[in-house]
């Protein structure tokens, strides 16, 4: 059926992102109803893939429909939609900053690819304030400010499963200090502080942000934002500094 994409040069209309938009289009013609959400995951995955385009020609020609839409389908489960990046994430995309006076090396930001699914999220005993959610919806772990070659600097941002463990962790180690509606959300590399995130939708605190200290009650913990998104624009402006430490929040 599908011997019209056998051509000498990739047509237009076989291009990305048309290519599976026509592919749905040609199977609509020979009785077939695929549901669209196939070929516009499919055109995320031949985007994320990086696949030149005259590769995606040959790829049509030489599977069967029956293949193109395995492919489709298993990419779709491996690739997120291609969309703008929200605020979140997109203040870390140009490279970190040399501190000036710093004697580490330059550091590094990194994220996942693939995004926390719906269900992972609200598998969280809490309430997930809607800051979290937003950054897990667009990556599902990050190392923010890594110092990759002493590993004594920045920050790793857990995925929702493994908050939940490390809290469950965390409630027994501390439990003299910690208070229902903790979620630990990550850690600090290099020492032993956590990130914390209160998601007691009772609590007037709901969403601030505490940085723990392993050694000291909780009464000595610093709150160092309101919320987790100014966590995260206050940290990416101090280029990964403990910015609460330098000027005693």
């Amino acid at each position: 059926m599908l011997f019209v994409f056998c051509l000498t040069k990739t047509p237009p209309w076989l291009e990305p992102p048309f290519c599976c938009k026509t592919i749905g289009v040609i199977f609509s013609l020979f009785g077939f109803s695929p549901h669209l959400s196939w070929f516009i995951k499919g055109d995320h995955a031949f985007r994320s893939l990086r696949m030149p385009q005259a590769d995606v020609g040959q790829f049509m020609c030489n599977h069967s429909s029956n293949d193109i839409i395995r492919f489709i389908e298993q990419q779709g489960r491996k690739v997120q939609a291609v969309r703008p990046r929200a605020e979140v994430i997109r203040q870390f995309d140009s490279p970190s900053p040399q501190v000036p006076g710093c004697n580490r090396s330059r550091p590094v930001n990194a994220y996942s690819e693939r995004a926390a699914t719906p269900e992972e999220v609200d598998a969280l005993p809490y309430e997930c304030p809607s800051d979290l959610r937003e950054f897990w919806r667009e990556a599902q772990t990050a190392r923010l400010f890594e110092d990759r070659e002493y590993g004594q600097w920045g920050i790793e941002l857990f995925e929702p499963k493994q908050a939940i463990e490390v809290t469950n962790h965390f409630r027994t180690e501390y439990e003299r200090d910690f208070v229902e509606g903790d979620l630990v959300v990550g850690r600090f590399l290099g020492d032993s502080e956590m990130l914390m995130i209160r998601c007691d939708p009772a609590a007037v605190a709901f969403g601030s942000v505490v940085v723990t200290l392993p050694l000291d009650p909780r009464i000595d913990w610093y709150y160092v934002a309101e919320s987790f998104a100014e966590f995260l624009k206050r940290y990416a402006k101090s280029g990964g500094d403990k910015f609460w430490e330098e000027h005693g929040d």
